[in-house]
């Protein structure tokens, strides 16, 4: 029966993780997000997580991670370092990492993050689906 109630409490605490409103607040942050939309255009296979000071994450075939700083609505990505896997989307993957550094401004809501570039470069990700 203890066990019962642990995994009831562990369970509780869980649900609670990562429900937040729509707001620009960061702290303790932690979101599983997909990329869903880049400059207009709809796209996949890029999955990242967010935490208040890190960014990582998969960009088509390779894995990258960045540091991020928050400060009111602005937000500053780098330097990003990933791996060196060929594959057939490498040049779409390192524009895509390219512009990423340059986001200056990102807005949380409670299903996900819109981060943007000065040169007005968008991305428009999706929290994933817990398992």
């Amino acid at each position: 029966m203890p066990y019962l109630l642990r995994a009831a409490a562990l369970i509780v605490t869980l649900s609670s993780c990562g429900t937040q409103t729509s707001s620009n607040d960061t702290s303790d942050m932690v979101r599983a997000l997909s990329l869903t939309e880049w400059n207009g255009m709809a796209t996949e296979q890029i999955d990242v997580t967010l935490t208040d000071t890190r960014i990582t994450g998969r960009a088509h075939c390779n894995r990258f991670h960045a540091t991020i700083r928050f400060d009111e609505s602005n937000v500053a990505i780098g330097p990003i370092a990933s791996t060196r896997m060929a594959c057939a989307l490498l040049q779409l993957e390192s524009e895509f990492l390219q512009q990423l550094q340059t986001v200056s401004h990102r807005t949380i809501t409670s299903d996900g993050a819109t981060l943007e570039t000065h040169d007005g470069n968008t991305f428009l990700f999706q929290l994933r689906p817990q398992p």
